[in-house]
């Protein structure tokens, strides 16, 4: 059993026939700002495994054995190998309804990760725009009407200065002290941020809130961000940008927007419980595991 690092167009040959939308958009993102690992069993190639380098850690975003080397070591060879060959710590989270769940468990903690935080995956659709809009009349526009009075307005990302830009990508080391880099979608084109879709809330020239939202496919969204600066925080700024993100969602017309929440943020939390509440959301469980890296 070979482990090789492969290029992008390397994995799109070696694994011809074995592609999917999702595979193909972490193979992106590996390949733009981390790694793609491959293995050959016999010379031929029997999985690739990738990985995105981020700023305290890299996380494994996406593995795939072939069919006829299952049950054969590779997925255990392949996130050995990670482990191995990084300083960093590793970062892989599996989601609770995955085929493979108990197997990717097991493979994680025999190799030494530990269980960290439980992310929940929420969604809503299209379908429920006339409960959106039924939010609106009664509570949203009222409400955002209140926070332009305040000074606030919404910006888009793709209309935000250079200052603005640079506040926003580097709002985790400012006052946000959050776990969030923006600066990863901000540059890694890979990661699909859509400036369409993505609004900050902001006031007297400063950054006060944002929603970064980034395409799934061509028919759904991710709010992979939604962020208020410390200040204030639990004063209902977050609702401005995210108004305007959910009206373009229904105005482009795409099916489905999901949102990840840590259970221990309490403000994402109260978020949700406030206004995501109104979508009759399904939910998908996500467990996060880590691999310590030795002093």
């Amino acid at each position: 059993m070979k482990i090789t690092r492969l290029g992008l167009l390397e994995y799109y040959i070696a694994f011809a026939g074995n592609h999917s939308a999702l595979s193909n958009r972490y193979a992106a993102q590996a390949d733009a700002g981390g790694s793609i690992f491959g293995v050959r069993i016999n010379g031929a190639y029997a999985g690739f495994l990738c990985v995105s380098d981020e700023i305290a850690a890299v996380r494994i975003t996406h593995a795939f054995t072939l069919p006829e080397y299952r049950k054969q070591g590779v997925f255990t060879e392949l996130v050995k190998h990670v482990t191995e060959t990084h300083k960093k710590n590793v970062r892989a989270g599996i989601s609770n309804d995955h085929p493979c769940y108990t197997f990717i468990l097991k493979t994680l903690l025999k190799l030494g990760f530990l269980p960290g935080e439980r992310v929940t995956v929420f969604s809503c659709s299209r379908k429920d725009e006339d409960r959106w809009r039924r939010f609106m009349d009664q509570k949203g526009k009222r409400l955002c009407e209140t926070l332009k009075r305040q000074g606030y307005r919404a910006v888009s990302f793709g209309e935000l200065n250079e200052d603005l830009l640079t506040q926003l990508k580097f709002s985790d080391r400012s006052e946000y002290a959050n776990i969030f880099h923006p600066a990863i979608y901000l540059e890694n084109p890979a990661n699909k941020l859509s400036r369409e879709l993505s609004f900050a809330a902001v006031k007297d020239g400063k950054l006060s809130a944002y929603c970064l939202v980034t395409m799934g496919d061509e028919r759904s969204a991710m709010f992979d961000q939604i962020s208020v600066s410390a200040g204030e925080l639990g004063m209902g700024v977050i609702l401005l940008p995210y108004v305007f993100s959910m009206e373009r969602f229904f105005e482009i017309g795409l099916e489905n927007a999901f949102y990840a929440m840590y259970g221990s943020n309490e403000h994402a939390n109260a978020f949700r419980n406030k206004i995501l509440a109104i979508f009759p959301t399904t939910e998908t469980a996500i467990e996060n595991y880590y691999f310590l890296q030795p002093n």
